[in-house]
């Protein structure tokens, strides 16, 4: 959790805190397998959340959103989803915004892991038996290595923090179960059941630059600018039309040379991956063989370079849009949400 902290600072070593466990037995709950009947979806504004939303939404279970502060993104697409919303607000601790001015060291805040943890708590206040997340597959997968160990921009969406989270609540009996209706699926594959709810195209937005602290940084929706714009972008573009996509984003990002460079990385050429939440690398390659061989996009400008420079550097089977597509099928998902799963991905 601390690898990123530790690569943007340059520190000679990765730090190793421990955090010792008490010893004492814990109450463990043998409920794994009771059916669930209310379950709380966290919203977070972007294309994830929604399609976590719908396949909840279609398995019948009676169901509410949650969210830690109202973003426009977080506000419009609880709107647009019709549901009831529990809300959270915070605080932040004004020592820390002097600490910052004063130059302390800053890293990447484990965000999806506090919003997981808060959410448990208010399923837990207001009788709910579920939180389901919206972490895929892809959250799982590291940027770099720094001091012998992996380091994921992702980690606190990962698949094995959601494996210690729900490990720690079946200490507690009668606590809600937490879990990722999307685990199963790559970005790609959410992209492509995204491309399908055109009730949400106008409201989402994944650009973390609407999260800013600073209200003067803030903004309301995509920058087009950043390696989130960019990515998400790049893989929802084989499944809609040029003028769709540019009315959403505001921009052409695939027909603008400034771009190129930005797209470049994302397959990890010219560095690694970014640090930020963005998808496989594998998965921006298959992304690209899908525009360059579909004609609303293969004569776009940075299709046409990433096409001709990139492409050649990988494989043939690197980036196979079939294999990105298939679903995992040893992970998680609960016996009442699997089918909806698989319909909706």
């Amino acid at each position: 959790g601390l690898g990123e902290f530790a690569v943007v600072n340059r520190l000679a070593r990765l730090p190793r805190p421990a955090f010792p466990r008490a010893t004492a037995d814990a109450g463990h709950r043998e409920d794994e397998a009771a059916a669930l009947a209310r379950a709380l979806v966290p919203v977070g504004g972007g294309k994830d959340s929604a399609v976590a939303i719908e396949i909840v939404r279609r398995s019948g279970l009676d169901l509410a959103l949650f969210s830690v502060g109202n973003a426009p993104a977080i506000g419009s697409t609880v709107k647009a989803a019709g549901l009831p919303r529990l809300l959270a607000t915070r605080t932040i601790d004004p020592r820390l915004i002097d600490l910052n001015a004063a130059g302390a060291l800053n890293g990447h805040v484990p965000i999806t892991a506090i919003v997981s943890a808060a959410a448990l708590l208010t399923a837990a206040l207001n009788g709910f038996d579920a939180v389901a997340l919206a972490n895929e597959r892809s959250a799982s997968v590291g940027n770099t290595t720094w001091d012998g160990v992996e380091v994921n921009h992702q980690f606190s969406k990962s698949l094995r923090v959601e494996r210690l989270m729900a490990a720690a609540v079946s200490e507690i009996v009668g606590a809600p179960r937490v879990f990722s209706v999307l685990r199963p699926a790559s970005e790609l594959s959410i992209a492509r059941a995204f491309s399908r709810l055109p009730l949400y195209h106008r409201v989402f937005t994944s650009c973390n630059r609407i999260f800013k602290l600073d209200p003067a940084l803030r903004l309301s929706s995509w920058c087009c600018d950043c390696d989130k714009c960019r990515f998400v972008f790049l893989i929802l573009a084989p499944f809609m039309d040029p003028d769709a996509l540019r009315s959403i984003f505001g921009a052409a990002m695939l027909d603008d040379e400034r771009q190129y460079y930005g797209f470049a990385l994302l397959t990890a050429t010219g560095g690694h991956k970014p640090f930020e939440c963005v998808g496989e690398v594998e998965e921006s390659v298959a992304a690209i063989r899908l525009l360059a061989a579909d004609p609303r996009w293969r004569e776009q400008r940075v299709v046409r370079r990433l096409s001709d420079e990139i492409l050649p550097r990988f494989a043939p089977g690197v980036g196979d849009p079939a294999a990105l597509f298939a679903l995992s099928t040893d992970l998680s998902v609960p016996r009442e949400l699997t089918a909806h799963v698989h319909a909706l991905l």
